[in-house]
């Protein structure tokens, strides 16, 4: 009948499954989950260019 290889890959099919099945769950609910706002991330914020510079030569 069964020996007891084809339990051992079944069962280790069906941990894989569980993991996956699993691990999709967890995204779903963190993509639906509100951005959060906090101060502790960086603000990065880019300065204006230096306005033209005018090289004027010194002898």
């Amino acid at each position: 009948m069964f020996d007891s290889s084809e339990y051992r890959i079944g069962a280790l099919a069906g941990a894989v499954a569980f993991v996956l099945v699993l691990a999709l769950t967890v995204m779903a609910f963190t993509a639906l989950e509100p951005r959060r706002t906090d101060s502790a991330k960086s603000d990065w914020s880019v300065s204006l260019s230096e306005p033209d510079a005018t090289i004027t030569p010194t002898f």
